[in-house]
């Protein structure tokens, strides 16, 4: 087990690793080829549909994921993803609906840009419950093979796209071609390995839900309260400035995303083992040690990187990735942190450290922003996070406590 876990992790963050580089390139073609208010307009759009997209998944994945581990895999599969697969029947369109309408009453005169943004930000959603999927099914390579010929696609159709028409419409419809391509990839090669999922309706698919429907709702608002309060108080060129900086941070993060949901896949709904233990203990000293260095890394290099990445807007984006650069050390513990809390069956003590960085958040968001704008918001990120970081390692270290004195 612990060899073909080892494979797998390395096979994903080499993935997320290209996915990242490639990824990173997106941005600076962005700020060098839109307008700031329009690279403002596309982020905000971003983080309205994913604040809207809670309505229409309420985070059912991962119940179902951990269903369909216990229930023996591949043979389960079809099965225990049809309940999923016919509410997002339902919601799915009243979502693309709903965020247009609301795009449109907040920002008038942009009612098409929220809508192709909600389509893809959908699409996207529905592609990570088949990677979810495939994971849980060690199909990793699959995930893997696919992600990088869609990604590598994408970005060519990109840069040949702002080329040949710099403007927000051919960043949109190149969002919506990758996401279209992903998707219908994702769902052929899971249904050629569990057959055809026949979708039904029942009440019996939200048992057990509400803790992941009110960590969703909490990541959620943690995630994008900040871009939408900057909304509300700063005009759409900051708003883009910040979302550089927050965007290249998170984009360095996908260590411990991809180290926690992989490790989630495998031992979801166990009591930590000794074996257990010694593994995630091991994945924690590293992040750590690893965000605290890209942290000092980001803080120190800002003007470089700003130069290399965001010429057209150096000094903003350079002052974002300064203020920002905490997020970065307290990002990669809370992530797997918060990976670690729902794998062991903690998911209330997890929305415990959510509601916990939420309100705080929201708070000095509230209090911070119209006075100090962006760098406002980057406090208000990080005393959040290491609210949820200091609940979730207190509550962390009572689960091993427990896993060791149940031990024979």
């Amino acid at each position: 087990m612990k060899r073909e876990l080892g494979r797998d992790a390395a096979l994903l963050i080499g993935a997320q690793v290209y996915y990242k580089v490639t990824g990173g390139l997106v941005y600076p073609l962005l700020s060098w080829a839109l307008l700031p208010r329009e690279v403002g307009l596309y982020f905000f759009a971003i983080s309205l549909c994913q604040v809207s997209l809670v309505a229409a998944h309420w985070n059912l994945q991962p119940l179902v994921i951990r269903r369909l581990v216990a229930a023996g895999g591949a043979p389960a599969a079809a099965r225990e993803l049809a309940p999923l697969v016919g509410f997002r029947l339902v919601t799915s369109p009243l979502f693309v609906i709903g965020s247009a309408a609301l795009g449109a009453a907040l920002r008038p005169g942009h009612a098409g840009a929220f809508a192709v943004t909600a389509v893809f930000v959908l699409l996207e959603d529905l592609y990570g419950i088949c990677a979810g999927t495939l994971m849980a099914l060690d199909e990793v390579r699959q995930v893997v093979t696919l992600g990088v010929v869609v990604q590598t696609t994408y970005l060519g159709a990109l840069v040949l796209g702002l080329e040949l028409r710099p403007a927000l419409s051919t960043v949109l419809a190149v969002s919506l071609l990758r996401t279209v391509l992903v998707c219908g990839g994702g769902i052929a090669i899971l249904g050629r390995i569990i057959g055809r999922v026949r979708p039904v309706l029942t009440s019996a698919v939200f048992r057990g839900l509400t803790p992941f429907f009110l960590l969703a709702a909490g990541q959620v608002v943690i995630d994008q309260v900040d871009t939408l309060i900057l909304g509300g108080w700063v005009d759409l060129a900051r708003i883009g400035h910040y979302n550089l900086g927050l965007r290249t941070v998170q984009a360095a993060q996908f260590v411990p995303i991809v180290l926690g949901g992989l490790h989630y896949s495998r031992f979801s709904g166990r009591l930590p083992d000794a074996a257990v233990r010694a593994l995630t203990v091991r994945t924690l000293l590293g992040l750590a040690a690893l965000g605290a260095a890209g942290a000092a890394a980001q803080y120190l290099g800002a003007d470089l990187i700003a130069r290399l990445l965001f010429p057209g807007v150096r000094a903003p984006a350079a002052a974002a990735l300064r203020q920002l650069a905490p997020t970065l050390a307290l990002g990669f513990v809370q992530l797997y942190l918060a990976a670690l809390l729902q794998m062991f069956g903690r998911e209330r003590a997890a929305l415990g450290a959510l509601g916990a960085g939420a309100l705080l958040g929201i708070g000095l968001d509230l209090a911070l922003v119209p006075r100090h704008g962006v760098a406002g918001a980057a406090a208000a990120r990080a005393a959040s996070l290491a609210a949820q970081l200091a609940v979730s390692a207190f509550v962390l270290t009572r689960v091993w406590r427990d896993a060791r004195q149940a031990a024979p």
